[in-house]
């Protein structure tokens, strides 16, 4: 290392992960799908809320919208605006809390685990719709086919 200039990371406080070091790690490997993770079919750390929670590194804004969209569920914080739009570019973490909201919801205990108390919503139904799947793919529910987005929402709540 030339003199003056600091490394990238202290080992101490950030050692990447092993398939980073050794350059395997691939670009499809970190992509990450909603769909996917609603199927159980993610690959390793996001196809469960177990790694995915000890793998993810929860910003401010995550929390506060996890804190929002749980606490509107329960009641808890009925005040708070129902819609939330994620105005990011790409690779602005979209997606990734999307899932996050997921899992919280779906596994309550696993969050707050990561997290200060999570106010957590009686009687909801946890699903993830993505509009990926929708077009050519079809969806299949109990063999309906689903073309359209909200034709998966009216047989999702019905």
């Amino acid at each position: 290392m030339q003199a003056g200039l600091n490394p990238l990371w202290h080992e101490q406080g950030c050692k990447p992960r092993d398939e980073v070091l050794k350059g395997t790690l691939t670009d499809a490997e970190l992509a990450l799908s909603l769909s996917a993770v609603g199927w159980g079919r993610a690959k390793p750390p996001y196809n469960n809320p177990v790694t995915f929670f000890q793998s993810t590194h929860l910003t401010s804004n995550m929390k506060t919208i996890l804190e929002n969209v749980l606490g509107r569920l329960s009641k808890a914080k009925s005040d708070v605006n129902p819609i939330i739009v994620l105005d990011v570019g790409f690779g602005g973490g979209k997606t990734h809390t999307l899932v996050t909201i997921f899992y919280a919801a779906k596994y309550p205990e696993e969050a707050n685990k990561h997290l200060a108390k999570l106010p957590h919503p009686a009687g909801v139904r946890v699903v993830a719709v993505s509009g990926d799947e929708y077009g050519s793919e079809k969806v299949q529910r109990r063999n309906q086919t689903i073309r359209t987005l909200w034709g998966d929402v009216f047989w999702l709540v019905s």
